[in-house]
Formats: C-alpha cells, sequence, structure tokens
C-alpha cells in the first residue's frame, strides 16, 4: 500500500510537493529508521499540506477508486479507523503481543506486535499508530524511541490543555493533531538533550556518562563479526554498519564500523562492560578492546562509577542546582539562564527548562528530590504556587 502511495504522489502532486512536506514536517532523511517507521507513514496517511487545505495523500488515492485486492480493502477501512497517540505498555505475552493503554483517549488493547514483547517494555512510553486488522490489532507505525515517562506525562497534559480536554479519537486522526503531536514527540526529546537536566542515573542505579570503546579485528574477520552481531535482537541497524542498542523504553548505546574495528559509544560504564562482554563472548579471532575514553555528563564533569545512593543523588542535585543559572547552554543559544533572563523570550526560555526540571524532581524519592526555589530566587522567578 506503501508503494502505491509513493507513486501515486509522485504522478500526481509531484516532487515539488514531497518537497514541501518534508520541510513542513522536518524530516531528516539520514535518519532512516525514523523515516521509515514513523514520518513516511506520516506523509502517506496523515499529512495533507502545509495549511490543510487539500485532503491527505491517503484520502486523495481512495478518490481515484483504485483497484484493491481483497487484503488492500481491509487495509484501507483500518488505516481510516487508526488511531495515533501516546500508549503505554502494561503487559506483556512473550514474543506475541503487549497490553497498550492510551495516555490521551482512555482505552485498552492487546496489541499483536512481537518486536515489543520483551520484559523490559513493560512500562514504556511510544508514540504509535494502532489499527484493526481483521481480528486483531496491530502497531501500524512507531517513532523509535520510547519516552521517559515523567516527560511522556508532560507532552500528555499539554496536549490535553491544548484541546482544551477535548481530545477523541477522531480528533487524533485530524492531520493537524497527528503532525502537532509528532512534533511535540521530536521536541521533547529535543528539549531532554538541550536543557542541561540534572544527574541521571540508570535503571541499574548507575549515574548517566559517556563512554567510548574501541574494539579492534583482522579487517578479514569483518565479515563475521557483523555477522555475529545479528544474535542480538536488541540493535536496530540504521546502515549495514551503525546500529543502535535499544533495550525496553531505552537506548543504550550505538556501535559504528570501521576500517578494522568496532566503535561502541553507550550511557553508562555498566552498559559499556555488558556489551563489550557479549563481544567478546562471540569468540571472534582477533578481537580485543583497543581503546577507552570516558566522560561524565553531569554539569561539574566528573564521573561518579558504581552504583549511587540517596544522598550522593541528592548532593549531585544540589551540586547542580548551584552551578546551573551561570552554564552556557545549547538550548538558549549559548547563553547562560542568568544571561537569558534579560530578554522576555530567554525568560520564558528558563522557565520552561524549570518546569521541567521541576516536573522530573516530583517524579523521584524523597530523599533524592531537591526544591528548585533557590534557582528562581537567584533569578528572580515568582515561586510555584
Amino acid at each position: 500500500m506503501c508503494g502505491k502511495l509513493c507513486n501515486f504522489a509522485k504522478q500526481v502532486r509531484g516532487s515539488r510537493w514531497l518537497k514541501k512536506a518534508s520541510e513542513e514536517l522536518k524530516l531528516e532523511l539520514d535518519d532512516h529508521e525514523v523515516f521509515e517507521s514513523w514520518y513516511w507513514n506520516l506523509v502517506c496517511y496523515h499529512y495533507s499540506g502545509p495549511t490543510d487545505d487539500q485532503p491527505t495523500l491517503f484520502e486523495s488515492f481512495l478518490a481515484t477508486r483504485p483497484r484493491l485486492s481483497a487484503e488492500e480493502k481491509t487495509l484501507v477501512w483500518a488505516f481510516r479507523q487508526a488511531r495515533v497517540s501516546i500508549f503505554r505498555i502494561l503487559e506483556i505475552q512473550a514474543g506475541q503481543a503487549v497490553l497498550m493503554e492510551d495516555q490521551l483517549c482512555p482505552a485498552q488493547a492487546w496489541v499483536a506486535e512481537p518486536a515489543l514483547a520483551e520484559p523490559d517494555m513493560v512500562n514504556a512510553v511510544i508514540l504509535g499508530r494502532l489499527a484493526q486488522v481483521g481480528q486483531e490489532v496491530v502497531l501500524a507505525g512507531m517513532y523509535v524511541r520510547p519516552m521517559a515517562a515523567w516527560k511522556a506525562q508532560m507532552i500528555v497534559q499539554e496536549m490535553r490543555a491544548e484541546a482544551a480536554l477535548s481530545l477523541s479519537p477522531e480528533l487524533l486522526r485530524q492531520p493537524k493533531w497527528v503532525r502537532r503531536l509528532s512534533e511535540r514527540w521530536r521536541l521533547g526529546f529535543q528539549e531532554l538533550d538541550e536543557c542541561s537536566m540534572p544527574l541521571l542515573v540508570t535503571a541499574e542505579g548507575e549515574e548517566l556518562c559517556w563512554v567510548r570503546d574501541r574494539y579492534i579485528f583482522p579487517a578479514e574477520e569483518y565479515g563475521n563479526v557483523r555477522q555475529a552481531l545479528e544474535q542480538f535482537p536488541e540493535l536496530y541497524w540504521e546502515s549495514p554498519r551503525e546500529a543502535r542498542w535499544i533495550v525496553g523504553p531505552s537506548e543504550l548505546g550505538y556501535l559504528a564500523f570501521q576500517e578494522n574495528s568496532l566503535v561502541l559509544e553507550c550511557n553508562s560504564e555498566g552498559r559499556a562492560e555488558r556489551l563489550g562482554e557479549n563481544l567478546v563472548a562471540l569468540a571472534i579471532p582477533g578481537l580485543k578492546r583497543a581503546r577507552r575514553i570516558r566522560r561524565g555528563i553531569h554539569s561539574d564533569g566528573r564521573t561518579r562509577q558504581g552504583l549511587l545512593r540517596d544522598e550522593a543523588i541528592r548532593r549531585a542535585y544540589l551540586h547542580w542546582s548551584r552551578q546551573w543559572p551561570e552554564e552556557a547552554l545549547p538550548g538558549l543559544g549559548g547563553l547562560t539562564p542568568r544571561q537569558a533572563m534579560r530578554s522576555a523570550v530567554g525568560r520564558r526560555q528558563v522557565e520552561a527548562m524549570l518546569h521541567e526540571f521541576e516536573f522530573y524532581q516530583a517524579t523521584l524519592s524523597p530523599a533524592q528530590a531537591i526544591s528548585l526555589d533557590g534557582i528562581r530566587q537567584q533569578l528572580g522567578l515568582p515561586l510555584p504556587d
């Protein structure tokens, strides 16, 4: 069906329309997995145009009364009824299906999706599109990265407020709402990357840090190494030489082949060690770790090794809170929060970041969390009610 829609788009709307669609949706064509699993579906089924003044490509295609097989007619009905929303995985049937709960329009459904039916996916929050095909509900497109649960809840609250509490599956099928939700989801990851979040800890209790390992092997062994890595179901290949390591709701690392080496980048030392152990267990002749680079991503640049106790986490947050007002941030265009406060736009950006930090702190235990009232007082911002 996607192939037919693609050919129809080229014939009827032309390359200029597709170019406008790419610009409007901010498609990153080099991010193949996101493009193919989510955004291409968005173009085909949900995108009408920059001004929403024409039918979607899907509806225009159907208006031509194309000859469809019985199976394709079933798909047409399914995609017309499909809903895009934010879903949380409640239960799994190992290797078969997952019970998904709609976070925007309360509803639950068992979804036949073996790729998500893994133990680590319980409580993962995803942006996806559910369609009922025959007697089964299937996942017909998903943004590749699950979202941190607390951040997803922020987005849910924002979307409900924006829709004046009148969200419904019918509303979320409208092109503008599908596009809005997709944009907000991607912006959420950008905000997480740019806002200088306080110390973050992995599910295993380790501090997040950047670790880069380089494993070397004889050049003639490349084919064996590449084939051996196919044994890892958690690796999602973006190209024959690059993959992301995703387990449950978390992206744990990234790997890329070079001429005679494999470079691994992970977000904690423990995870880097586990992936390295799995590689060594493959018993590839000549494979060995040649180099490690480690850098803390906490604002003071230090890396705290091992599991962290509550008091260590709280101390790290307190240290961060003292440094943050004077820290130059990419999300503020390289300004510090204190400098950004000099303009109305910068002030709103700083307040949005603090709101995000406070939302995150509310998810922590009382032994770990801190108040951000001190930062607000330093910057001359009102205290929250």
